[in-house]
């Protein structure tokens, strides 16, 4: 075989071997980038998400210490599922009560750890007066809910607002009723940390008793 023809042989197979590797390193630096892409992606989504949940926070603190100590008035209209109307003031009796304040449009399956600890505060403090105050369309709905939660206190539905600022935040809340009307304690689910609502309903009934 002629010099010239080996030459050319080994220049073919050279080029061949280059263009592999110039392929090997643009599929690699392409996915090099997409990989950054990807990185820069989730964590500007990090961040986003990290900034929303602490202005949601801040305000959730906001709105309770706005509504801490705020009188529910005399005219706040409640009925119960078999359709009896009356007024809330009408359940205020000596003992403080424990309102959970629950809506049809709350996300049910955002607080589901702690609707489990709920269970196990009732157990605990069968001596407790608690209430459910609810906003619902549909009886059905709320009769599944309440079965879901194992509630075991008086249910009743709203026909309006309680007026207080930590409505505009949007999730359920509980708070202390005492015998003046007064709220106090107030305290929004957090789906953050559902562990310290459950340490909180403890505080509360361990005040109480």
């Amino acid at each position: 075989m002629k010099k010239g023809t080996i030459f050319m042989i080994a220049l073919l197979i050279f080029a061949s071997l280059m263009t592999i590797l110039a392929t090997i390193f643009f599929f690699k630096n392409h996915e090099l980038k997409n990989d950054l892409h990807y990185a820069v992606q989730s964590y500007s989504t990090a961040v986003e998400k990290s900034k929303y949940q602490t202005e949601r926070y801040q305000n959730k603190e906001k709105l309770q210490l706005l509504s801490e100590g705020n009188f529910l008035k005399d005219s706040i209209e409640i009925y119960t599922i078999s359709k009896k109307e009356l007024f809330l003031k009408e359940l205020i009796g000596k003992d403080q009560i424990l309102i959970l304040r629950y809506s049809e449009y709350d996300c049910y399956s955002c607080y589901e750890g702690f609707w489990s600890v709920f269970k196990e505060f009732q157990n605990e403090y069968p001596e407790i007066q608690i209430i459910l105050l609810a906003k619902y369309n549909n009886l059905r709905d709320l009769n599944l809910f309440i079965d879901r939660i194992g509630f075991k206190g008086q249910v009743y539905l709203l026909k309006e607002k309680l007026d207080l600022p930590i409505e505009n935040f949007k999730a359920p809340f509980f708070f202390l009723l005492n015998n003046g009307a007064q709220c106090q304690n107030i305290y929004a689910l957090d789906k953050s940390n559902l562990l310290q609502c459950g340490e909180i309903l403890s505080n509360l009934a361990k005040s109480k008793t």
